[in-house]
C-alpha cells in the first residue's frame, strides 16, 4: 500500500482543479491516479495498493496533469 499526501503550495489555490499523477513501480505498469482540489481543499484516496517485483523497488509519484474542474 502506497500512502499519498497531496498539498499544495502556491499563490492561491481558487476555484476547483483536478490534479493528475502517474505512480510507477507496480509490477502490472503505471498507476494513474486523479484528485480533486477545490479552494484549497482536497478530496482525494490515500492509500493505493500495488505489487512491487521486489521489496527493493521504490514506488514513484509524477504529477502529470493539472486543468480546471469542469
Amino acid at each position: 500500500t502506497m500512502r499519498v499526501d497531496p498539498s499544495f503550495t502556491g499563490i492561491s489555490a481558487d476555484g476547483s482543479w483536478d490534479v493528475t499523477y502517474e505512480i510507477s513501480g507496480d509490477e502490472s505498469g503505471p498507476q494513474v491516479q486523479t484528485f480533486t482540489m477545490a479552494d484549497g481543499e482536497i478530496s482525494y484516496t490515500s492509500e493505493v495498493d500495488l505489487s512491487t517485483p521486489s521489496s527493493k523497488t521504490t514506488p514513484k509519484a509524477k504529477l502529470t496533469l493539472v486543468s480546471p474542474s469542469p
